[in-house]
């Protein structure tokens, strides 16, 4: 999950899923000047000194400077995977995207829960 540059490792797609719509609902709540966007990809990701690299980092990352606030945008490899946990959530089509450092349009969806 990459989000405003920061990457965290979360093992199962539907997990972030989980915690990134925790983080929207929890500044909501909040009242907060502040209000959260993201971008999650699942794949093979590199680690050296505490810091998160690779494609997939940089994936997460060009996706999240795409949402709009309170919106959390994800692959379709997450989508497929969380699906598959037969957690309560919906992604709604948000279209294709060309990515900075990209060849192809990726299709991208919209997290939310049911």
């Amino acid at each position: 999950m990459a989000q405003r540059g920061e990457a965290d490792e979360v093992d199962e797609p539907d997990d972030a899923c989980e915690i990134a719509l925790a983080l929207v609902d929890r500044f909501a709540e909040a009242d907060s000047n502040v209000t959260p966007r993201g971008g999650l990809a699942v794949g093979e990701i590199l680690t050296r000194g505490g810091d998160y690299y690779g494609p997939v980092v940089n994936l997460a990352s060009r996706i999240a400077d795409l949402a709009v606030p309170s919106e959390i945008l994800v692959t379709p490899d997450l989508r497929e995977r969380a699906e598959k946990a037969l957690t309560p959530l919906e992604f709604d089509a948000a279209g294709r995207r060309l990515l900075k450092g990209f060849d192809e349009p990726l299709e991208l969806f919209a997290l939310r829960r049911v």
